[in-house]
């Protein structure tokens, strides 16, 4: 299968369509070619923090003056969360069932990531066009509802994604998302401080 047909079924399954799961290449060689999808992620996500590295920040950001050397850091980071989010899912997957679905689990998470980087980058920019990070005062509340506004939808994904990956209730999914979410952002917090930024 292709880049795009990977692509167009994880948007299936991020809009709970469920036949999306079908589509996707849950192969044992699809599951090496999904992490494609996560090679996307770093340039989406890389091209976006070297764009806006420039833009000006009430609050300091970061103490890396160079964007390239900023954009490799924050993706090496983002790597150890997702890692770590990986593990986790892997060892709450103790059922022999769960087990035998993680690795589609870790195929529509990895088609998905670059999907969700693109939707989300719609929001960012948004904040930043209306220079919510420089001047708070007078945008803070619209800041504020499209922050978890963003947050809410990325919550709704996130455990849509497990539910139909694992084939596992809404209650479970939420857990599941929950606990691997919250091990992600220790991770991604620990390596911040350990960076200094």
């Amino acid at each position: 299968m292709t880049v795009i047909a990977n692509l167009s079924a994880a948007t299936d399954v991020i809009l709970g369509r469920e036949r999306g799961l079908e589509r996707l290449d849950t192969s044992a060689d699809g599951f090496y070619r999904s992490f494609k999808g996560l090679a996307l992620v770093a340039l989406i996500d890389g091209a976006i923090m070297v764009f806006t590295h420039g833009a000006r920040f009430d609050i300091e950001v970061t103490k890396i003056e160079n964007p390239l050397v900023f954009a490799a850091t924050m993706l090496f980071i983002a790597l150890m969360a997702y890692i770590a989010s990986m593990l986790a899912l892997f060892l709450l997957c103790r059922t022999e069932d769960l087990q035998r679905r993680f690795s589609t689990a870790v195929i529509v998470h990895n088609w998905a990531s670059p999907v969700v980087s693109l939707i989300f980058a719609v929001p960012f920019f948004v904040l930043l066009k209306l220079e919510a990070f420089s001047h708070p005062e007078p945008s803070g509340s619209l800041a504020t509802i499209i922050l978890f506004g963003a947050i809410a939808c990325l919550v709704v994904i996130g455990v849509r994604l497990l539910r139909i990956s694992l084939s596992i209730s809404n209650g479970q999914a939420f857990t599941f998302f929950a606990i691997s979410a919250g091990v992600s952002l220790l991770i991604d917090l620990w390596f911040n401080r350990l960076f200094g930024l």
